[in-house]
């Protein structure tokens, strides 16, 4: 048993070292949430724990904030000594809860599959304080009828992806309860204006803005190294060669098949030394999968170089800024392999393609805007021979 627990665990952390930072944006948050409620903040302390059940549904507005609706229903029990777990000596009284806010989550950008954030809501609550004793001739009797209290929200939590689609939420918060003056414990000198809750919850995301691919729709250069980028001083005279105009993935395979070798090779840097960026083989934020786009362009790559057998090449990854330095760095190198292998994949000798990662030091746009963030995300061939 202990062995299957570790192997469990060991599986679970193998996954989520697979995911990266998710994106919130575009994307609908729907899910439901445990809670263990304390009703506090009254002259006397009789309230004990309770609990709540609630759900949510969230819609991303940004990458890394979310706006929507979270609502519940619970109960708390009092104490008269203010221990957290009533016993049999305490009044048997329910405080029954209805809470329901409109939510405001601010996440704090990272490159891990845990999504650190705060939240703010504003809201009601209604509430109704019972007798609960069965052997009371007032049992049921509601002590000052359903009273409706408006609610300001403040917390901070955490979410873990466990997969693309679904994750753990932990969050701490506490509720104030506005012009809250009425005893909700049955004790009748306890007016709590404050109802703390910690929770665990599951979520699960669906829809989302997908990243279009940056691929020119026609070739501009006349030869593989007719655009320069102007990254550093190092990089100045790096070549820069537009994509094709890229039609669907079956049509591409089967014209690469029938045209015959160029002159010279596309997608390949002219001269030794030289580097080119490979246009279109760029990756959503975070992921080192390749799309289907960027498929379809190295198919064009894997064809030229098989035209060119002598040819070696470098493979080098970039990321843009989102995440620590170490993370991107790590990101940068996976990339790059992740090219590797399709290039092999495609009959491409391995001894033939080198991998490197820059990380986020070589940026060739500006990671101040989505466009230019999308562009540092790429992929750079240098030609070893």
């Amino acid at each position: 048993m202990k062995k299957a627990s570790l192997f469990l665990m060991l599986g679970i952390f193998v996954m989520a070292g697979n995911l990266l930072a998710q994106n919130w944006d575009k994307k609908y948050n729907i899910g439901g949430q445990a809670n263990i409620i304390k009703l506090w903040g009254g002259a006397v302390n009789h309230s004990a724990l309770g609990w709540q059940l609630g759900g949510h549904a969230l819609y991303g507005i940004t990458p890394n904030v979310q706006i929507g609706l979270e609502a519940g229903y619970g109960c708390s029990r009092p104490s008269e000594t203010g221990r957290l777990i009533p016993d049999e000596d305490d009044l048997d009284f329910r405080t029954f809860v209805i809470p329901a806010s409109l939510v405001m989550r601010a996440a704090i950008p990272n490159n891990t599959p845990v999504k650190p954030y705060g939240v703010l809501g504003l809201g009601a609550i209604l509430w109704d304080l019972q007798n609960a004793d069965k052997d009371s001739p007032d049992y049921g009797d509601s002590v000052h009828g359903r009273r409706t209290n408006a609610t300001l929200l403040v917390g901070a939590g955490a979410e873990w992806f466990f997969a693309d689609s679904w994750a753990l939420d932990a969050r701490a918060q506490n509720s104030f309860l506005l012009s809250q003056k009425l005893d909700n414990t049955g004790y009748g000198d306890d007016a709590n204006s404050m109802m703390f809750q910690g929770r665990i919850g599951i979520s699960f995301y669906f829809g989302g803005k997908k990243e279009a691919p940056q691929v020119p729709s026609a070739p501009t250069p006349t030869t593989p190294g007719a655009q320069a980028t102007d990254r550093d001083d190092a990089a100045k005279n790096a070549d820069v060669v537009q994509a094709p105009h890229v039609t669907p993935p079956d049509e591409v395979r089967e014209e690469s098949r029938e045209q015959a070798p160029t002159a010279e090779p596309a997608f390949i840097p002219d001269q030794v030394d030289a580097t080119l960026v490979l246009q279109g083989v760029n990756f959503q934020l975070g992921k080192d999968n390749l799309t289907e786009q960027a498929q379809v362009i190295l198919d064009s790559v894997a064809k030229k170089l098989q035209d060119f057998p002598d040819v070696r090449v470098r493979i080098v990854g970039h990321t843009d800024n989102t995440g620590t330095e170490a993370l991107n760095a790590n990101l940068s190198i996976r990339r790059a392999e992740s090219v590797k292998r399709y290039l092999v994949a495609q009959g491409i000798a391995e001894n033939r393609l080198e991998t490197a990662g820059r990380g986020d030091r070589e940026p060739i746009a500006t990671n101040a805007t989505e466009e230019g963030r999308a562009q540092n995300r790429r992929i750079e061939f240098v030609r070893l021979q």
